[in-house]
């Protein structure tokens, strides 16, 4: 089975939540079938394989499955910072080539029986992500899908997932943190739980039974200010990295009992490198 194809995903769990946000939820058959749709409508757009297409990302079901789309198509998929200005994404464009779209808000689940499932070659060129530019101006690194699924296959290794299992979308999917969940959770045909800004973290964990988390450290200190008051008890695996983190702060973690590990990852590396 090709591991990152959509449609076979949908066809062993059909009624499997893929996304889930505080308004919607989409089953991965569901999820086949908007993503079809949407293709036909990029299509009509003029979008084409291995043209570079820029997506301003936002953390929502409407990019996810634009995301997923272009893929489909054969398209290079080039996630920009929502933060920068105008200015700066206008220039990366023309410097890259890269064409920029609006999201695809298309409500349709019908899916469009004419459009195949892509095969995700490893040697196909997936997205370009680009570097936070702590050391300068942020720099597109590029990857295929190869890059992506043994990342993503390595993850799963070390920190087994299920499609019984909630993988909670903290990190924004422009950085590689947050875009490595979309290919650990397709992977498994898990769920996952994209964070809206009207619960804290601690809320949702508990309300939605998370069982796996991405967070950075000022994430995991406001966590750990309320774990006095709350039992994380769905989690299974916390990861903590993106900077450097307090020992104090990790016994305070391990006094509450709880899976936390701290992992290190680059933008280069397609996401961990070591947990």
């Amino acid at each position: 089975m090709n591991r990152l194809s959509l449609d076979n995903i949908a066809s062993h769990h059909p009624d499997s939540l893929a996304f889930q946000t505080s308004t919607q939820k989409i089953t991965y058959h569901q999820l086949s079938g908007r993503v079809r749709a949407t293709v036909e409508v990029l299509r009509k757009d003029n979008v084409t394989k291995g043209q570079y297409v820029g997506l301003i990302a936002e953390n929502s079901i409407e990019t996810i499955v634009t995301i997923y789309a272009l893929w489909q198509i054969g398209a290079i998929v080039c996630l920009f910072n929502r933060r920068w200005p105008q200015s700066m994404i206008d220039d990366t464009c023309t410097n890259t080539g890269c064409r920029l779209i609006d999201i695809v808000k298309n409500e349709s689940a019908q899916a469009v029986n004419s459009v195949q499932d892509i095969v995700y070659k490893n040697d196909n060129y997936a997205t370009v992500i680009f570097t936070s530019g702590s050391t300068g101006k942020p720099k597109g690194v590029v990857h295929t899908f190869g890059n992506h699924l043994y990342s993503a296959l390595g993850s799963n290794e070390n920190i087994p997932l299920t499609n019984n299992d909630r993988w909670l979308l903290s990190l924004p999917i422009y950085h590689v943190g947050g875009l490595s969940i979309l290919f650990r959770a397709l992977i498994a045909g898990a769920t996952v739980v994209i964070a809206d800004k009207q619960r804290s973290l601690s809320e949702i964990i508990i309300q939605e039974e998370i069982t796996h988390c991405s967070l950075v450290p000022t994430q995991f200190l406001r966590l750990m200010e309320e774990a006095e008051h709350n039992m994380y008890t769905s989690l299974k695996a916390l990861l903590v990295g993106g900077a450097s983190i307090s020992k104090k702060l990790i016994a305070t973690a391990i006094r509450f009992h709880l899976p936390v590990l701290t992992t290190y990852g680059m933008t280069e590396m397609a996401s961990q490198v070591t947990t």
